[in-house]
């Protein structure tokens, strides 16, 4: 894939490689939803972007129905290792930026504890 020439996008791009990373550096199983949640709202606001999310989520557990469907949100306190793959797609834009962006990925977690992408 050809990189955006616009930069803005380019950079969106850039933080999204940056918040997929730090999330699979920093959960495990025993990892909540909302401690999930809580670090990516950070580090979102220390790279100047803000969540595009109408549910202010990043992501959530893919099951059979919608209805019994966790999000990745401050209030959810389950551990994500509750769930057995998992969304993890910030829709994010550059404070007063014009281009919002999102990159979603499934993970699951390996027997050693660690996400990984499907």
């Amino acid at each position: 894939m050809e990189a955006p020439q616009d930069e803005e996008l380019a950079a969106g791009l850039q933080a999204e490689k940056i918040l997929h990373e730090a999330m699979v550096s920093f959960v495990t199983p025993a990892t909540t939803f909302a401690a999930l949640h809580a670090s990516t709202s950070r580090i979102l606001a220390n790279l100047g972007y803000e969540n595009l999310d109408m549910g202010n989520n990043f992501g959530h557990s893919i099951v059979s129905h919608l209805d019994a469907r966790k999000y990745i949100v401050a209030t959810n306190d389950l551990e994500l290792g509750s769930a057995h793959y998992f969304t993890f797609e910030p829709h994010i834009r550059r404070c007063g930026g014009k281009w919002g962006i999102k990159h979603e990925n499934i993970y699951c977690f390996s027997k050693a504890g660690r996400a990984c992408a499907l």
